[in-house]
């Protein structure tokens, strides 16, 4: 299969509400290999929160995190995560 039709990293629907806030609200990103993705925005716009969020040290309110985790002489294995709010 081509890289394209196997994504190093999905995200979709990614949602992470805090007391009070919605730091992320159904948050959509595709990373194929090659690609260089660069996170912009304002104060408070929910860009630590995304990377927490899809690197596991915070756990997403709801939304779907896949990624493609190389192992040493392997090609690599996938991992799968889906949040119900």
């Amino acid at each position: 299969m081509s890289e394209i039709s196997n994504p190093l990293l999905e995200v979709r629907g990614l949602v992470k509400d805090y007391p009070g806030v919605r730091a992320l609200g159904g948050v959509d990103l595709t990373v194929t290999s090659g690609q260089v993705h660069c996170l912009i925005g304002q104060n408070g716009a929910g860009k630590s929160t995304l990377i927490k969020c899809v690197s596991g040290l915070v756990e997403p309110t709801a939304g779907e995190v896949r990624r493609c985790s190389p192992i040493a002489g392997r090609r690599g294995t996938r991992q799968y995560w889906t949040y119900e709010g």
